[in-house]
Order: structure tokens, then sequence, then C-alpha cells
């Protein structure tokens, strides 16, 4: 026994970890596990290289001695690959939150779904361990993917780096790592594994999600010791991709966060970061594990840190000045989410409005009375707090001056309205306007223009609820407004 295991011992050591890029592909191998790495960062690359297992197939993603015993002893002597030309690994990546959201799916050893280009830059070899870096192409953030191999390891770490790179705060980044379990398949053509969610963070301080292959007992798993780390399974039919964005889909009824299940099921474990600030940098680390010996240590390797983002106190700008109304704005990169509300100066009670331009963070406060004072307060709320900002006294103008248009003039028709209505205002108005749909509670319902050549402007209005609305037209000389009413289609 102690024979064997000096050879053991002495068969482990005498390799080394080695890589190489040829071409836009980085492959790796050490003692126990072989991969490829494409140039959009996901597992399967073609053109082996000859020192490789099977350098003939047609693509190497993830093989490995899971026996200990070689690469062509044991029946089978390894499992893998992870994918196949039909099926695949991948990774699904989405920034932002209500109107704003931004997918990207990354996925199959041709790349055939990419949306966020990238390349291999560099590989750094530790002597017991080798790294594979891939670096993502894309304006809004950067990605950078570490991908990490052991001498005498049956576990692959991977560690992500995200960087916001855009102009202001970004909010509900997900990040995904998205996996058809076939392990066995590069041994008998089986797709099927039991799959199975293994662990939580909530209840067990890891998550862990395992695949089981039917016919040999194979095992996979990816497992994190990250607290914001989630996992689940879904049938690879519901296809996980990005024109959909991950939330969404991960509450559909055909999507699994806990229990156990057998077939052509697609696993995955990501991470969700609430709040990156412009220029923050979040990283998370999960580990792909090939044995069940292993899942303590490799879990061990992930880390547990977590990036707390706190908000920073938002500027107000004053943009425009009316008769009934004042144009207010702020810039992104104080918090996730941004509230404005207004009050009459001396007062106690604040209003809240809807911004009217959520994407650059513009507020059009209507129904003011003229040459009177509000004070407005914006709150920018981040994850573990609230930054507020006030601004006191902005007076409305008055209306010395200013010729009034009677409201015969212009028309709103018809009114009661269902489905569209028309506003017509006879050419009254000498230049450009602001059209606002208000309720009654002052929530802004819908804004656009309207130029001095424009007689009228048909407005739809099929997704609005029954009830009472108000249309104000703002222009240089004062603020117009007329009640409406929408009735039940």
């Amino acid at each position: 026994m102690n024979q064997f295991i000096y050879l053991f011992t002495f068969f482990l050591s005498s390799l080394n970890c080695t890589a190489q890029i040829i071409g836009a592909n980085a492959f790796a191998k050490t003692n126990l596990i072989e991969v490829g790495i494409n140039s959009c960062g996901t597992f399967g690359a073609e053109g082996i290289p000859a020192d490789f297992t099977n350098p003939t197939d047609s693509f190497r993603s993830i093989i490995c001695d899971y026996d200990l015993n070689g690469w062509n002893v044991g029946t089978p002597p390894f499992f893998g690959d992870l994918i196949s030309d039909v099926f695949r690994e991948g990774f699904f990546f989405q920034r932002g939150a209500g109107t704003g959201i931004y997918n990207y799916f990354n996925s199959d050893y041709t790349c055939a779904n990419i949306d966020i280009l990238g390349e291999i830059t560099d590989y750094i070899d530790y002597g017991d361990s080798i790294s594979i870096i891939w670096t993502s192409d894309l304006p809004s953030a950067e990605i950078i993917q570490t991908t990490t191999l052991y001498q005498t390891k049956r576990y692959i770490l991977n560690t992500i780096t995200i960087k916001n790179l855009s102009s202001k705060a970004n909010q509900d980044i997900f990040y995904v790592r998205d996996v058809l379990p076939s392990p066995e398949m590069y041994i008998d053509d089986d797709f099927q594994s039991l799959v199975s969610v293994d662990a939580q963070y909530a209840i067990d301080g890891y998550t862990l999600i395992s695949a089981t292959g039917l016919t040999y007992n194979s095992y996979f798993s990816i497992g994190s010791n990250n607290p914001r780390a989630f996992s689940g399974f879904y049938e690879y039919w519901l296809d996980l991709n990005g024109d959909e964005n991950y939330s969404s889909f991960s509450n559909s009824p055909y999507y699994y966060d806990s229990g156990s299940d057998s077939g052509y099921l697609n696993m995955n474990l990501g991470f969700k970061q609430p709040q990156l600030m412009k220029d923050s940098t979040v990283s998370f680390s999960f580990a792909y594990i090939f044995s069940p010996d292993e899942i303590e240590e490799a879990i061990a390797k992930t880390g547990t840190s977590v990036v707390y983002e706190t908000c920073i106190y938002p500027p107000i700008e004053i943009e425009n000045i009316y008769i009934g109304a004042i144009e207010l704005s702020s810039e992104y990169g104080a918090g996730m989410v941004y509230e404005m509300e207004y009050k009459l100066s001396g007062t106690a009670t604040y209003t809240f409005v809807e911004a009217t331009d959520y994407e650059e963070l513009i507020w059009l406060v209507g129904l003011l009375e003229p040459c009177t004072e509000y004070s407005f307060r914006l709150s920018a709320i981040g994850e573990m707090d609230t930054c507020v900002t006030e601004i006191y006294n902005v007076k409305t103008q008055c209306t010395d001056g200013i010729a009034f248009i009677n409201d015969s003039n212009w028309n709103i028709f018809p009114n009661p309205a269902s489905s569209a209505f028309t506003i017509q205002t006879n050419g009254l108005f000498n230049a450009q306007s602001s059209i606002i749909i208000t309720d009654v509670n002052g929530s802004t319902f819908y804004t656009t223009q309207i130029n001095a050549q424009q007689n009228q402007i048909l407005i739809n209005t099929s997704n609005f609820a029954a009830g009472m609305y108000m249309a104000t037209i703002i222009t240089n000389n004062g603020v117009y407004s007329k009640p409406f009413v929408i009735i039940n289609k």
C-alpha cells in the first residue's frame, strides 16, 4: 500500500501545469483536468493541442480524470465534456432595472451566442496552478474572468471581476453561469443527469448545485461561498438567453431553485450585485467541482467578499421655471433609486412626483400656482442607506404682463375618450411647447412636444386606466391645463 501511494504521488508531482494560446482560444491542462476556453469566455475551444488527450476531437471543453489513475485507465477513463456541439456552457450578464434593463448572453464552443465580445488576454503559470484570463470588450462594463486549474485537484476556480464603466450607478447586476451538464456524454452520448440543489447560502452558509450521470454516477457541481450566490435548474428547452431578463426568467414555473430532478436539465449558479457605483468594482468566485471529496476545499477557495455600496448626495439642478411648473434634473451615480418630492414652502407635507424621464433623470413638476415658492427634496436610495438633497423657495413665474389664452381656444376631443384623444391648439402657440398628461395625484403618464406649426396632436391612451386626467401645455408664456376623462374600453 505504501508503495502504491509513493508511485501515485510521484505520478502526480512529475507533471506540470501547462497552458497555451492558439489563435483566439486558450488551452490548459494539469494532471487531472484539461480545458479549452474560447474568445467569448466560455468553455469549449476548437484546435486541441497535440499533447492533449484525444487531440482529434472537434473541441475541448472540460474533461477530468476523476479516479486519479490516468487518462486511459478505467471504465470510463475520464468524464467530460460538459457540452457538445448542440448544447452549451456559457454565461448570462444583466444590468439595470425597470425599463432600463440590458441583457447579454455568451455560450457554445463556436460562440454561436455572443453578445459580449472579448479575448484571451493572458495566462499565468504559478507552478502548482495555472490561470487563464479572459477580458470582455463591452463599453458599459468590464468583465474579467480568471480560470485557475490546480495541479492535483479535481476542481476549477473561476473568479469574475466586474467594473462599472458607465456614467451612472448600475443596479441589479446579475452574472449567471449556465451549463447543460453532460459529464457522461463523451462516453455514451447521454446528456441526462440527476440535478440537485444541494445547498443554499441562507440555510447552509454556501451554495451548491450538482449533476450526477445516470449510467456511471459521474459527478459535477458548481459551488460558491459568496453570500450573494444563488443556483437553480430548468429544462433545457426553456432556453435562458439574452432576450429576457434573468429575474423574469427565474420566476418561470419551469425554473427550480430547490429540490432535484432527472432528465435533460440545465443548471446554473449566479450572483446578484444590487448596486454598483460608477467606476466601482465587484468580484466573486465559483468552482466547477468533479469529486464530492473535494467540495469543501473547493468551496473554501471561492471566498466570501461582498461589496456594499453607499449612496452619495445627489445634485439638483433647476432647468426651467414656468408660471405653473418647474423642471428639475439630477445626475446618475448617487444611488440605485431616485425619488423626487415637492411641497409648498413653509408647509410640512411633501408630495411624490414621478420622473418625466428616468433615463435622463428629469422631473417636470406641473399644476403649481403662479408666483409661488416651492421646496424640493431628492432622495438617492442606496443598498445600505439613503442620501437626501433639499432645495428651498424656488418660485414659479408670475403672471404680470402675460397674456393668457382663453380655454375655449384650445380643445380636447373626444372627451371622454377611450383609446385616443386629440389636442387641438389652433396654431395659438408661437414656439415649441411641452404637453404633459397627469393623473389626479399629479403622477406623469405621458409627455411630448408640439411645435408652432402643428394645429393638433393625437395621443394614444389605450394603456391608460379609466379615470380623470389633466392635460397641461407648457409654453414660454404660461401653463394651460384642461381635465379629461378616460372611460373603460
